[in-house]
């Protein structure tokens, strides 16, 4: 599962959002800041309030729609932005702007089954 960029640091229902996700989906969560590279310790600090255990990223260029684009072509422009990939690269789940983690959770049963052998 893939979490592409993030200014969720801005938004508190945001960061609820992350957080949720975060403890659910621990082992297989990357997410990529998309802030400044001189935010560093900023987006450092908000993933250690958050208790985000997952493999994080600080996208080092300045421009955030190149990264969007490299991460999901099919990005609306928005920040944060969410995908959930499938092994394969199947995209299940979508969504620029806040994600809802209820969605991101049917996705998964829809593509596991509501029992995974």
């Amino acid at each position: 599962m893939r979490a592409p960029p993030s200014n969720c640091d801005l938004d508190p229902a945001c960061e609820d959002r992350f957080k949720e996700l975060a403890a659910a989906y621990r082992e297989r969560k990357v997410a990529i800041s998309a802030d400044a590279p001189e935010e560093k310790d900023r987006a450092l600090k908000v993933l250690k309030e958050k208790q985000v255990s997952a493999t994080n990223y600080l996208f080092s260029g300045n421009d955030k729609y190149q990264l969007m684009d490299a991460v999901d072509s099919k990005a609306a422009g928005n920040l944060p932005h969410t995908i959930l990939v499938a092994p394969g690269s199947k995209v299940l789940y979508r969504k620029s702007g806040a994600c809802e983690p209820l969605e991101i959770k049917k996705a998964i049963v829809g593509h596991l089954g509501r029992v995974y052998p």
